[in-house]
């Protein structure tokens, strides 16, 4: 049986482009929220490009969160955060550390499982509009707790396949960020 050898090879004529993420990265560490938007023809390397700009960002003690949008005809509301939520939510440092139950009982929209461990959350309130302002703040109070402790890169993937809900989170978080 042969051995397969896998050699790493360089990120080549990307280093522009991973030297601006580095730069937003650090400019993020220093207290200023960064959105970044990597985009490009298929088969250039941005794939690759956001592979090492991961892998760097973890050896510098950040956490990252993905979501990946899935080409759907009816694009599932909130597939991209709730999959990036998902994820860190299994992980050990539990949401109830992190956010009020109001704001948990709020993410519980997103997140069905978390009344099935969190029993006894208060019901999420009922009005349309503030429902949804109310999830917006829920979702972006949990990604400020989770900053706190260490960096934290929100990698979401394949955004022209994104839905409007999520778009509108999006947008939200980018406004809330801001001020």
């Amino acid at each position: 049986m042969s051995h397969l050898n896998l050699v790493k090879l360089p990120l080549v004529g990307r280093a522009s482009a991973f030297n601006q993420l580095i730069g937003s990265f650090q400019q993020a560490q220093q207290g200023q929220p960064q959105a970044v938007l990597v985009v490009g023809e298929a088969g250039i390397g941005k794939t690759r490009l956001v592979t090492e700009f991961v892998a760097w960002a973890q050896s510098q003690g950040a956490e990252v969160l993905s979501g990946y949008a899935i080409a759907m005809g009816g694009r599932l509301p909130y597939q991209l955060p709730v999959e990036a939520l998902r994820q860190r939510m299994q992980a050990e440092n539990t949401p109830e550390n992190l956010v009020e139950d109001l704001w948990l009982a709020e993410l519980a929209r997103l997140l069905p499982e978390l009344r099935v461990r969190y029993p006894d959350l208060p019901a999420p309130t009922q009005d349309e509009l503030a429902a949804k302002v109310r999830l917006f703040e829920a979702v972006a109070r949990l990604l400020d707790a989770l900053a706190k402790p260490k960096s934290l890169v929100l990698l979401l993937e394949d955004l022209h396949w994104v839905d409007g809900a999520s778009l509108d989170l999006l947008r939200y978080l980018g406004g809330y960020w801001k001020e």
